[in-house]
């Protein structure tokens, strides 16, 4: 029993101390997972955040410095609703803004462990539409927040906003439609919105750069 207990703390120093040396680097881009809720607004509903249902999916993060960064995101969900049931996939390619210097280093004094951030850009949705897969386009905005727990490990919450630029979501058509969905909301046009919290890992370490001098 001594020996196992050794064993877990010798790891555990093992993992802590290379931490340490990791904290050293820096890197380009993280990749991580979130789960949540979503929601759809459109003809069937018109209120946010009612009939949530689950939302899971992978994210890719690059980030080009402490302000500025590209992400891929794929989700999947599905909107329901009394008379229709209909799964989505997405994949959302957008820029993001972070409105602090989200790099923290002791010796740089506006750098911070957390910053929240806006994001813009265009994705892709999949679902059924009359029973055939439908390939749309939609316009991406969000906001989140983002938190540094560890030297790799950032936690992120994200309200992000998916705008379909026609009214399919229900997977049904004006001319097979007997709850009378289509036509009544702004536009035309039916919103996934996903209220997400995940975790990113840091990966792909950037060249150190030395500046050292011995003398």
């Amino acid at each position: 029993m001594k020996l196992k207990s050794i064993g877990i703390v010798a790891v555990f120093s093992f993992f802590f101390c290379a931490e340490s040396v990791k904290a050293q680097s820096e890197y380009r881009a993280e990749v991580g997972l979130h789960s949540g809720v979503s929601y759809y607004l459109g003809d069937a509903n018109s209120l946010i955040f009612n009939n949530l249902q689950p939302d899971y999916g992978m994210i890719f993060r690059y980030n080009f410095n402490e302000r500025f960064l590209a992400q891929v995101e794929l989700n999947n969900t599905t909107v329901t609703d009394k008379v229709f049931s209909n799964m989505l996939n997405s994949i959302d390619v957008c820029g993001a803004f972070n409105f602090f210097d989200f790099d923290y280093k002791g010796f740089k004094p506006d750098s911070r462990r957390y910053s929240t951030y806006i994001m813009l850009g265009m994705g892709m949705m999949n679902y059924k539409y009359e029973g055939d897969q439908a390939f749309k386009y939609s316009y991406i905005f969000g906001v989140g927040f983002k938190w540094k727990l560890l030297e790799r490990l950032k936690l992120n919450i994200q309200w992000t906003h998916k705008l379909l630029l026609t009214d399919q979501m229900e997977g049904i058509s004006m001319y097979n439609n007997p709850a009378d969905l289509n036509g009544s909301n702004l536009l035309n046009n039916d919103l996934l919105s996903t209220l997400t919290i995940g975790l990113t890992y840091d990966v792909w370490a950037k060249k150190c750069k030395c500046y050292n001098v011995y003398r």
